[in-house]
C-alpha cells in the first residue's frame, strides 16, 4: 500500500506498509516493529502478534496519547484476557486492527492534530 500524504506538523507518518516492512516519512524503514507517535519512532520488542507481552503493552499505554492503535499483521487478532486486565487497570482504551488499516488510521489521526500513538507489528 503506498500512500502518498504531507502532513504540516507531524514528523513521523507512515508513506508506506507492506506486510514485513514500513516506510515513515522521515526515509527510514523498518523490518521490525515499532511504536510511532507524530514526534517519535522508537523500536518494539514486538515480533509477532504472539510476542505481546505486559510489558511490552506498557510501553505502548505509557506513551502521551488520545488514541491509542495497535496493527496486529496481516490479520486483525484480539487481546487476550490478561491484556484486557491491563487495559483496565490503566483506564485505557486501545483499537485493534490489522497493520494496513492501523497505518491508514494512524496517518488520518495525526493530519487532525490528534495525538495518536501506533502499536505497529510489522
Amino acid at each position: 500500500m503506498n500512500i502518498s500524504l504531507d502532513l504540516p506538523g507531524v514528523t513521523y507518518f507512515v508513506k508506506r506498509y507492506e506486510p514485513g516492512i514500513v516506510w515513515l516519512s522521515t526515509h527510514e524503514t523498518f523490518t521490525s516493529s515499532i511504536l510511532l507517535t507524530p514526534e517519535s519512532c522508537t523500536l518494539w520488542p514486538v515480533q509477532v502478534f504472539e510476542d505481546l507481552t505486559p510489558d511490552a503493552l506498557k510501553q505502548l499505554l505509557n506513551l502521551e496519547s488520545d488514541v491509542i492503535l495497535l496493527g496486529t499483521g496481516l490479520q486483525q487478532k484480539f487481546l487476550p484476557p490478561t491484556l484486557l486486565q491491563l487495559l483496565t487497570h490503566h483506564q485505557k482504551t486501545i483499537e485493534v486492527m490489522n497493520s494496513k488499516a492501523a497505518c491508514r488510521t494512524y496517518n488520518l489521526l495525526a493530519s487532525e492534530g490528534r495525538q495518536a500513538v501506533l502499536g505497529l507489528v510489522v
